[in-house]
């Protein structure tokens, strides 16, 4: 499968039919496949990081959009290495093992 996508619905929407449908429906619009359905505790949304993942792949984008305001090279490198820095940081309060993981790479990369 090419491309995938986990959608999570918070434990109020799950419990709505109506929501339920409405969801199904949107998918079957856009030609879009369910895979699987399955419940998730949130302890395994942590253990697996997903949540990390999401809120992480939003701050990229953010952050790219910011840099591409930045009209000088070095100074776009420079906020560039900062930000990095700073979201590894950030996510090493939630996910200490891949922040590691991160931070010997920024080492190794940025040394």
């Amino acid at each position: 499968m090419k491309n995938q996508a986990i959608v999570i619905l918070k434990p109020q929407t799950a419990k709505s039919q109506a929501a339920t449908i409405y969801i199904e429906d949107l998918f079957d619009d856009y030609k879009i496949n369910i895979v699987e359905r399955r419940p998730i505790r949130g302890e395994d949304l942590e253990c697996f990081g997903i949540i990390d993942s999401h809120y992480g792949d939003t701050a990229t984008n953010a952050m790219a959009k910011k840099l591409s305001d930045v009209k000088m090279p070095a100074s776009k490198l420079e906020l560039l290495v900062k930000m990095l820095r700073k979201q590894i940081l950030e996510y090493s309060k939630t996910n200490q093992v891949a922040a590691k993981k991160y931070q010997e790479m920024y080492d190794w990369l940025i040394g």
